[in-house]
Formats: C-alpha cells, sequence, structure tokens
C-alpha cells in the first residue's frame, strides 16, 4: 500500500521512517471522465441543426487541445509527486523530498507541532477549503505546508511521534487573512488578500480571463488558418 510505512537501520543515517503521498487516482479519473462527456455536448447540441462551419469546429478543437494539455500537465504534476515526493526522519531531523527530486532538511530542533488546519479559498454558493498539513516551528511559523488531500494521516501520525512534536487538529475554516496572521509563512500574501474570497470579484475575474482566453483562442486560429474574422 502507498500509506504503508518503511522503517529500517541504516548505518549512516540510524533509523529511518519514510512515508510516501496518496494519489486518490480513480477520483481525478472519474473527473476526467465528467469533464470529458461535457466536452461532447457542443457537437450534440449541433445535431440536427445548422452545420458548424470549418472555422468554428477548428475553434472548437484548438478549445479542446488547450483544455487537454492542461490536463496532461496536472497528470505529469500528480505523477512526479507519487514517484518522487517522500517525507523521511532520520537522525537529524525531518527530510522532504518534492515533486522534482528536490531535497529539503528541516532539524528536530526546529520543529514545534505539526497542525492540520483549513483555508477557505472561496466563497460562492458553497465555499471551498483546502486542507493543509503545517509543519511549525516553535514560534508557529510554517516551515512546510503539505496538502492533507495527497498525504495519509496516520503515517503524518508516526512520523509527528519520531519527531518527538505534538500533531492537532483544527475545525475552524479560517479566511485566507485569519489563515496568514495564525501560521506566517504558510500561504502567499495574494491568497491572503480579502478580495480573494468576495464572491462577486472571483466571479468577475473568471469571466474576465475566460473571456480573454476565449478571444486570444480565435484569433490565433483565423491567424493560422487565414479566415477573416469580419
Amino acid at each position: 500500500m502507498a500509506d504503508q510505512l518503511a522503517a529500517r537501520a541504516d548505518r549512516n543515517e540510524g533509523l529511518l521512517l519514510a512515508i510516501r503521498p496518496e494519489i486518490p487516482w480513480l477520483r481525478y479519473a472519474l473527473i476526467l471522465g465528467g469533464l470529458s462527456l461535457c466536452a461532447m455536448l457542443p457537437p450534440l447540441l449541433k445535431l440536427g441543426r445548422s452545420p458548424w462551419s470549418p472555422f468554428d469546429t477548428e475553434v472548437y478543437f484548438v478549445v479542446c487541445g488547450v483544455v487537454l494539455a492542461w490536463y496532461f500537465l496536472f497528470g505529469v504534476r500528480l505523477y512526479l509527486v507519487s514517484r518522487l515526493s517522500l517525507l523521511r526522519v532520520d537522525r537529524v531531523g525531518l527530510v522532504f523530498v518534492n515533486a522534482v527530486g528536490l531535497r529539503r532538511s528541516i532539524p528536530r530542533q526546529s520543529l514545534g507541532k505539526v497542525v492540520v488546519a483549513s483555508v477557505n479559498v472561496m466563497e460562492l454558493k458553497y465555499s471551498m477549503a483546502f486542507t493543509y498539513y503545517l509543519f511549525l516551528d516553535p514560534n508557529g511559523r510554517s516551515l512546510l505546508k503539505l496538502p492533507a488531500k495527497w498525504w495519509p494521516e496516520e503515517g503524518i501520525d508516526r512520523l509527528g511521534k519520531a519527531l518527538g512534536v505534538v500533531t492537532t487538529e483544527t475545525l475552524e475554516v479560517l479566511d485566507g487573512p485569519a489563515f496568514r496572521r495564525q501560521y506566517p509563512g504558510s500561504i502567499p500574501w495574494i491568497f491572503a488578500n480579502p478580495l480573494w474570497t468576495h464572491p462577486a470579484l472571483v466571479v468577475l475575474l473568471f469571466a474576465v480571463i475566460s473571456l480573454l482566453a476565449l478571444v486570444v483562442v480565435i484569433v490565433f486560429v483565423s491567424i493560422v488558418t487565414g479566415h477573416n474574422l469580419n
């Protein structure tokens, strides 16, 4: 199992405890399948009506290609996280290896506690919260932040015990500014800005970015294919 803990004796590093992330591949596959079905709606809605012009077809496939490219990049990131990312306890303290294989060591004396905390990143009809494992120093500043959806809870608990630090869970979901104040260094300033969670601003930004992206795609296709937008 991906969350199975590996422990072994090493002559150079002493007792070593390691855990790896658990990626919910099935959940992501179902989401991808659902979005793929949504991509089939435009051609289905055209059935029995006026046929698509060549230009409409080109724009449709270019948009689908861009979306698939984003899916591919996200899938590559997940694969690298699952294959390379690692948390390990050695004689020095905590060792974290990221998705590109870069290693970072945190001395044992620099760790104060591990906190499971949630931040609300968007507030529309339903709130959207992300939960993280925060490794804090004795002053409460975040040294390392890991998404709880990818890292096994049991593994983090055992890792905390091996490090001799307490693992606590907070039930309150904080907004960006409160989360950054409570855990300094945990999230960038942009996500701690109160405007980020304002519903009207989020909808407006999403609409503007989507419209601009669509315009860019249409202009690009028209230039490549030689179609006149007029």
